[in-house]
């Protein structure tokens, strides 16, 4: 049965939905390249859905949100207070050691997921590292097992960033399962939260979603498919979703079914 709303719902954005607008441009394009010629994407209001799209006759609702990089730990998200206070903890810890050698500001950044192995490697190497280059009086990069550090003028302190190097890759290319358990944990938050949000939406023929990408690793599709693929099929509440694109890069590509 057809749930057709009146055309007249899409209304235009407030300049300020900077992702549904980039969202929009580019699933009104690949539409009309795969589709329909004549598909057209208005906002809507009051969302949800945000978008509201009209294709070949068939109106589809469309949510759209950003996908973050989400930390794992033994299979389980790790929240982002948790991870912070872990962060300022393991900075602070640093400070209490280095005491009066530390001259400078240094930013000592962290490769690798919130794991507790990640944590083991990095409290038995780094300290030495930091040590060394403390005190050797440098200020450029440098790297060292599992993570880089540079300083610049300012008070005595550690500041911290964590985050997955852009080599994470195995020797054929692949990715490597901390970054598969990345991408399953932000697309299994991403997922939920709007299927909890789109419930009771009705008077649509389909229903879509566009993620935003901003995790600078998720860039081999086939493989971001598979991770989305096992995330849908583990839970049946996810079914709501007619498609599920991808926008990455100034690109978007469909990643739920894998055709048009």
């Amino acid at each position: 049965m057809s749930r057709n709303p009146s055309p007249e719902i899409g209304n235009l954005a407030m300049s300020n939905r900077s992702d549904e607008e980039y969202a929009r441009q580019l699933l009104e394009a690949h539409l009309r390249r795969h589709r329909d010629s004549s598909a057209i994407c208005r906002f809507n209001e009051p969302d949800p859905p945000d978008l509201v799209c009209h294709v070949g006759g068939f109106s589809w609702a469309v949510e759209v949100t950003q996908v973050h990089q989400r930390f794992v730990e033994s299979g389980k998200a790790v929240p982002h207070k948790a991870r912070t206070a872990r962060l300022e903890r393991f900075g602070k810890m640093l400070e209490q050691e280095l005491g009066p050698s530390l001259k400078m500001r240094y930013v000592l950044y962290l490769e690798g997921p919130l794991s507790t192995g990640c944590w083991r490697t990095w409290q038995r190497t780094i300290s030495d590292g930091v040590r060394s280059y403390i005190h050797s009086g440098a200020t450029k990069r440098m790297e060292f097992s599992g993570a880089s550090i540079w300083a610049f003028p300012g008070e005595g302190r550690v500041s911290l960033m964590l985050g997955i190097p852009f080599d994470s890759t195995t020797p054929d290319g692949a990715m490597n399962q901390d970054i598969a358990a990345n991408l399953s944990a932000m697309f299994s938050h991403a997922l939920s939260d709007k299927a909890r949000k789109l419930e009771y939406v009705a008077g649509f023929d389909a229903i879509a979603l566009v993620l935003v990408n901003t995790y600078p690793l998720a860039d081999d599709i086939a493989y971001v498919r598979s991770c989305l693929a096992a995330v849908v099929q583990s839970d049946p509440r996810l079914s709501i979703f007619d498609r599920i694109y991808f926008a990455s890069n100034n690109v978007i590509h469909l990643i739920h079914p894998h055709a048009e």
